[in-house]
């Protein structure tokens, strides 16, 4: 049965992921909400949570799934030099005195 959801039923939720990331709760919640009634549709898991029902079935959600694709995918293009990002920018260091000196005295 994992292996049919995986092919059927996955395959279609994450398929417009790399066109269409949704980031408003109510339409991650709504994907969400296809796989956790596929995922009733199992023998049984039809009394399990939404997690228990993935957790039986050894599966992550679309969320985290999604996150990680981005992640690996950020990665991939910054290791590849398809993107270049100044990580300076990103991570400003403020020095001030008093900081520097309160956290010596600790």
């Amino acid at each position: 049965m994992r292996g049919l959801f995986i092919n059927v039923v996955r395959s279609h939720l994450v398929y417009g992921n790399a066109v269409w990331h949704p980031f408003l709760k109510q339409n991650i919640e709504l994907i969400e909400e296809v796989q956790y009634r596929a995922t009733q549709m199992v023998p049984g898991l039809a009394k399990l949570s939404y997690e228990g029902s993935l957790q039986k079935m050894d599966l992550p959600s679309i969320a985290y799934r999604r996150a990680r694709w981005n992640a690996i995918e950020v990665l991939y293009k910054y290791l590849h030099g398809i993107c270049s990002v100044d990580c300076s920018d990103l991570l400003l260091l403020h020095e001030s005195s008093s900081l520097s000196t309160a956290l010596a005295t600790e």
